[in-house]
């Protein structure tokens, strides 16, 4: 792929060192200029891409009066107008303010959203997308209001099998080539600032979400839609003779995943399981070229990320590459040991998993060859987002014998799942003796390449 040019600044500041005579440059902000990228080359966190649309005619019945009067909708046998809010907490007082929705249910979804009472600005553009779904014989119809002026006639009306919705969102090959509409909207941020932005998305049906499958009555379960953005924004850093790759996902700043990597590495187009080994949040720190940095904050609309340099030597993380944070692994008894207390004599693999994830239970044949012909050589200990009673007996059935651990308060920010980020079932984080993290994978990947890394790092001990 050929990058776009890219404009870097970076800022200088002369350091007087003590018996420096090189009179060096060193560099204490590094600001990032981001270029929007039309291309849909790699996979992000859905959280980050994905508009959950909702129709709101069962629970705020007055309110879809209103804004059902649409001119031009496409003929179905059942369908209605659905929507995705930028502002949620702006659109529910609104609503409020309207005569919509009773004080008694403003103030329940007010305390359940934590919804200041503050008179929101008029904004600029759109803060809500509204698009018009229903079924037609087999087919689901598909148009969205992208001018905001009530009238289906000018817009792209689609038409996607009725069995589209119930595999879309697991196979993003499905979604990949359909049209997109570019779309205005206006984030009104934390710190009050306005945030515009111009972005590229596309909308689809998608029964095969969590969102669907929590929908309180039939037609938002069966007709539900998702927007998802297309664009992204893209940067480079060059530093000390090393080149990395900035990419950032997401609906504003407040709600962004930056993914840092550097540019001999390659982001994956369809798992983006494989893309969290990169990902990092503002404030993080990041090693560049043995330097640590900062990511300070994000400026303007997306336009640029600071990076700034700390004198910061104990870098501990998740991600590969990275000696492991230390953390507390609670035994089934509920008694408490520290990962770094561990025997260092082995590597360890540690097994994110739970009797409910059916890839996690495919991989037990597996995991039980591992822990048979590398017992000399590799510790695994079980980490279980599961009941004790559920993991004793699912142990016990199947003849697991390593260590079992599991995750007691997973809400904490103190757990386990919080500390390393683990947002994907099975997750395999390997380690060497040193605590290094040697490999990192999560989902139903190729658990083969686990061996390969051990085989490896085996052959550089005996080597050595």
């Amino acid at each position: 792929m050929k990058y776009l040019k890219l404009i870097f600044l970076i800022s200088f500041i002369l350091a007087a060192c003590e018996n420096d005579t090189s009179n060096k440059k060193i560099i204490n902000e590094i600001n990032v200029i981001m270029t929007s990228i039309h291309e849909n080359n790699i996979a992000f966190d859905p959280h980050f891409t994905d508009l959950n649309f909702y129709s709101y005619y069962l629970q705020f019945p007055n309110y879809y009066k209103n804004i059902n009067n649409y001119k031009n909708i496409p003929v179905t046998t059942s369908g209605f107008i659905s929507q995705y809010n930028f502002n949620k907490p702006k659109f529910f007082y609104e609503t409020y303010l309207n005569g919509y929705i009773s004080n008694d249910q403003f103030e329940i979804i007010r305390n359940q959203r934590n919804i200041d009472t503050i008179n929101f600005p008029v904004f600029k553009f759109s803060d809500q997308i509204n698009a018009f779904t229903g079924i037609l014989h087999d087919k689901q119809i598909v148009a969205i209001d992208t001018d905001s002026d009530k009238d289906f006639s000018n817009e792209l009306i689609q038409t996607f099998d009725i069995n589209f919705s119930k595999k879309s969102f697991s196979n993003p090959k499905m979604v990949k080539n359909l049209p997109t509409i570019n779309y205005k909207y206006t984030i009104l941020g934390e710190n009050g600032q306005f945030e515009y932005y111009d972005r590229e998305i596309i909308v689809f049906p998608s029964t095969d979400n969590v969102y669907s499958s929590i929908a309180e009555d039939k037609l938002n379960k069966e007709l539900h839609l998702i927007g998802r953005i297309k664009d992204h924004w893209q940067g480079k850093v060059e530093y000390k003779d090393n080149v990395y790759d900035i990419v950032a996902q997401g609906i504003s700043k407040e709600i962004l995943q930056i993914l840092i990597k550097p540019d001999s590495l390659t982001f994956s187009q369809e798992n983006y399981l494989h893309n969290k080994e990169f990902e990092f949040r503002v404030n993080d720190t990041i090693k560049l070229s043995e330097d640590s940095f900062v990511i300070s904050k994000v400026e303007g609309n997306i336009e640029s990320i600071l990076l700034q340099k700390i004198d910061f030597n104990d870098f501990r993380g998740f991600r590969k590459r990275e000696i492991i944070k230390d953390v507390d692994l609670i035994k089934l008894d509920d008694s408490i040991i520290k990962l770094t207390s561990i025997q260092k004599d082995k590597l360890i693999l540690l097994d994110f998993w739970g009797t409910w994830c059916p890839p996690c239970l495919k991989h037990t044949p597996f995991l039980k060859y591992l822990d048979n012909k590398y017992e000399d050589e590799l510790l695994i200990i079980g980490i279980a987002n599961d009941e004790v009673e559920n993991i004793k007996k699912y142990t016990l059935e199947n003849g697991i014998s390593w260590p079992q651990t599991y995750i007691k308060d997973k809400y904490s920010p103190n757990s386990i799942i919080s500390k390393l980020r683990i947002e994907g079932y099975p997750t395999y984080i390997l380690l060497d003796n040193e605590l290094n993290i040697l490999y990192r994978d999560a989902g139903p990947s190729d658990i083969n390449k686990i061996e390969e890394v051990i085989i490896s790092n085996l052959k550089k001990i005996n080597e050595f």
